[in-house]
């Protein structure tokens, strides 16, 4: 997964770009241009805080009412 694709995770699940850039160190710009690609990944503090965000924010979200993760599935018959 890229970072715009984190960012625009971000973004529909209701965050602006300023509330994210706010999170995890980094100007409204900055998440902005990640989010279209022109800047390709934060560096440092910033990268680490924008994956942890995400994870937060997205993945656990994604369990709730929907698949349970694959680790937890039953398997299928054959």
């Amino acid at each position: 997964m890229n970072w715009s694709t984190r960012v625009r995770d971000l973004q529909a699940r209701g965050m602006t770009l300023a509330a994210i850039g706010e999170k995890v160190g980094l100007s409204t710009s900055a998440v902005g241009d990640l989010a279209t690609g022109y800047r390709k990944e934060p560096r440092g503090e910033a990268a680490l805080a924008l994956d942890a965000l995400h994870r937060e924010r997205c993945k656990r979200k994604a369990r709730r009412g929907g698949l349970p993760p694959a680790r937890l599935r039953a398997p299928e018959a054959v």
